[in-house]
C-alpha cells in the first residue's frame, strides 16, 4: 500500500497458564466448543496442557491464519471463519446448532465483540484468561517525522499517548472501534477507524487517509 513502517513493540505477551491451570478444568467440563483469538493465547493453552492431558472438544474456532497455524502445529483441527474478526467468528459457531457453550482462551485486555455477538446469538461464553500484555518501556522516536501511527489494542493506546513529544496533530489510526474510543477517551484527536478491524483494512485506510 505505499507505506514505510516502524514497528515499535510496546508490549510483549506474559503467559498467565499457572494460574488459569485451576479454572481451566470445569470451563472445559462445561463447554463442547474452544475458540481462540490470537496466537498469543495458543501458545498459553499448549504451556497449559503440558503434563496433564485433557481432551480436545469436538469443536475448536480461531480468528486469523496465525491463530490456525499455530493451532494446526498442535495437532487440532480449528474452522477459520473469511473474514478474521471477533464477530465472524461468533456468526461461524452460531451456524453450528450442535455448539451448547463456548470456551474462549483469551488476554486481559480481550476485545468485546466476539463477546457480545455471542450473547445476541443466545451461546453461553466462559473466558478463560490466558495471558496479559506487558509493557516494554520501548521509546518512540518521534523526531524520525512520522506521518501517522497505527494503534492496535486499548492498552497500546494508553501507552503510546503517555510517550512524550508525540505531535498533537499526528493522526492515530485505530484497528477498531474499541481501540478508537479508547483514543477519544485518553483525549486524542484526528483520530481514524479501519472499515474493518483487520491489519489489512488498517494499512489500506491509513494509505488513503495519508495521500489525500
Amino acid at each position: 500500500v505505499g507505506l514505510v513502517l516502524d514497528v515499535v513493540p510496546l508490549f510483549v505477551p506474559e503467559s498467565l497458564a499457572r494460574a488459569a491451570r485451576e479454572p481451566f478444568h470445569p470451563m472445559a467440563n462445561a463447554a463442547n466448543a474452544w475458540a481462540f483469538t490470537s496466537p498469543h493465547a495458543v501458545a498459553a493453552y499448549d504451556e497449559l496442557r503440558q503434563g496433564s492431558w485433557y481432551p480436545v472438544p469436538p469443536f475448536v474456532y480461531a480468528v486469523g491464519e496465525a491463530t490456525g497455524a499455530a493451532l494446526r502445529g498442535l495437532g487440532l483441527s480449528p474452522r477459520l471463519p473469511a473474514e478474521p474478526t471477533g464477530r465472524a467468528l461468533a456468526q461461524l459457531i452460531g451456524q453450528n446448532a450442535a455448539v451448547q457453550r463456548v470456551l474462549h482462551f483469551c488476554g486481559a485486555d480481550r476485545r468485546a465483540d466476539f463477546r457480545h455477538a455471542l450473547s445476541r446469538l443466545g451461546l453461553p461464553l466462559s473466558e478463560l484468561i490466558a495471558y496479559q500484555m506487558v509493557p516494554t518501556g520501548a521509546s518512540v522516536r518521534w523526531e524520525h517525522g512520522y506521518a501517522g501511527a497505527l494503534v492496535f489494542s486499548p492498552a497500546g493506546a494508553q501507552s503510546l499517548l503517555q510517550r512524550p513529544g508525540r505531535p498533537s496533530y499526528l493522526p492515530l489510526f485505530a484497528v477498531g472501534d474499541t481501540t478508537a474510543a479508547a483514543l477519544l477517551a485518553l483525549g486524542a484527536e484526528n483520530v481514524h477507524i479501519a472499515p474493518e478491524p483487520t491489519l489489512a483494512s488498517l494499512l489500506a485506510h491509513a494509505a488513503a487517509v495519508l495521500a489525500t
